[in-house]
C-alpha cells in the first residue's frame, strides 16, 4: 500500500507523460509531486537543451544521477527523465530504493509524435529515426528491470492511468490481480496491432513487386 511517507517513482522513456500522469496522481492522492528535469534546471540555473549545448550530455547525466539519489526520500510522486535508465548507477539507485517504481510504457509511434509536437528535445533533434528505434529497443528492458509495475499507457487519458495506479496501492488482492490481468492485455493488445502492422507493410511490399 502507498502511505503518505512513501515515495512513488515514474520511469519511461521520454515522451511517455511522466510529468503530466504525476501530477495527476498527485492531484488524485492529494501528495506533492517533483519532476527530476525540473529540478536539475533548478540546480543549473539553465535549461536542459541549454545544459546540453553548453556543457554536453556527460555533465547532465552526472546532475541527474545526484538529482536521483536525492529524491529516493521524497514523501510524494516523482518523474525521472526519459534517460536516467541508461547509467548502471542509475539503475542501481532505483533497485535499491525503498521507493515503489511504476514503468509508463507506450508505444514507438505514439512517442514520436508527442516529442515532434513538444519540439524541445535535444536527443530527437540530434537522432535519426532509425538511431531513435535502437534508444528505444535499448531502454525498454532497462525500465522493466527496475520497475515494480508496468503500465500501458497508450488510448488512456491522464486521468485514468492516474486512477489506475493508485489503484494499486489501494485495492484488495484480488482487485490487484484484476488490475495487473488487464495490464497483461492491454500489451498483447499492443503487440496484436503491432504484428498487423507489420503484416500490411509486408502485403505492401508484395504488391509493389506484383504490379512490377
Amino acid at each position: 500500500m502507498l502511505t503518505a511517507s512513501e515515495t512513488l517513482l515514474l520511469v519511461g522513456f521520454m515522451g511517455a507523460g511522466k510529468t503530466t500522469i504525476g501530477q495527476e496522481i498527485a492531484r488524485q492522492y492529494q501528495a506533492d509531486f517533483i519532476d527530476c528535469d525540473s529540478e536539475i534546471e533548478r540546480r543549473a540555473g539553465q535549461t536542459i537543451p541549454e545544459i546540453f549545448a553548453t556543457q554536453g550530455e556527460g555533465a547532465f547525466r552526472a546532475l541527474e544521477t545526484q538529482v536521483l539519489a536525492d529524491l529516493q526520500t521524497f514523501n510524494g510522486v516523482v518523474a525521472t527523465g526519459g534517460g536516467v535508465i541508461e547509467r548502471p548507477e542509475n539503475r542501481a539507485i532505483l533497485k535499491a530504493s525503498s521507493a515503489t517504481v511504476i514503468y509508463l510504457h507506450g508505444n514507438l509511434e505514439s512517442t514520436i509524435n508527442r516529442l515532434l509536437s513538444e519540439g524541445q528535445r535535444p536527443l530527437l533533434q540530434e537522432k535519426s529515426t532509425a538511431e531513435f528505434f535502437q534508444l528505444w529497443q535499448l531502454r525498454d528492458p532497462l525500465y522493466q528491470s527496475v520497475a515494480d509495475f508496468t503500465v500501458e499507457t497508450v488510448g488512456k487519458t491522464p486521468e485514468r492511468l492516474a486512477a489506475e495506479i493508485i489503484a494499486l496501492f489501494s485495492s484488495h488482492e484480488d482487485e490487484l490481480a484484476l488490475l495487473q490481468l488487464r495490464s497483461e492485455i492491454d500489451a498483447f493488445d499492443r503487440q496484436i496491432f503491432q504484428i498487423i502492422e507489420k503484416r500490411m507493410q509486408v502485403v505492401g511490399a508484395v504488391a509493389e513487386y506484383k504490379e512490377k
